[in-house]
């Protein structure tokens, strides 16, 4: 038996046995029910947060996946070289942090800044905007 369908039957059952009425349509309720605590599940990730740009090591341990040691290290780089501009420049100047293991600790409920590049500056002069022609 698949283990989605058997836990959504297995919910739906004690739903109906909870209400006492085996009669109601409990699957719409007992769907209901699990996709408000998926909702709830997510919520709390994302109220869960840990900037690496402004967290200490205490609060980047809070993040799974991240111990002592790698909270000292995130620390340490970020006193030495500044804030961290994106998840590339924290891989580059934190060692043990790759690509598979930032994706985890994102997914985790770790924020890391995304790397904004200026937008170049507009053409200026008689003739800004015109495209040249070949000859």
């Amino acid at each position: 038996m698949n283990t989605r369908f058997k836990d959504q039957w297995l919910a739906t059952s004690a739903l109906a046995l909870a209400i006492g009425c085996v009669g109601i349509p409990t699957g719409a309720v007992a769907q209901a029910s699990i996709s408000k605590e998926a909702n709830l599940k997510t919520a709390s990730v994302r109220a869960e947060q840990v900037n690496v740009n402004t967290a200490d090591a205490k609060q980047l341990q809070q993040v799974k996946g991240i111990g002592p040691s790698m909270a000292q290290k995130i620390v340490t780089a970020r006193k030495k070289g500044g804030e961290f501009k994106s998840a590339a420049d924290l891989s580059r100047r934190v060692k043990g942090l790759g690509e598979k293991r930032l994706a985890r600790l994102k997914a985790n409920g770790l924020l890391i800044p995304t790397a904004v590049l200026p937008k170049p500056p507009a053409p200026t002069g008689p003739d800004a905007g015109v495209p040249k022609m070949r000859k």
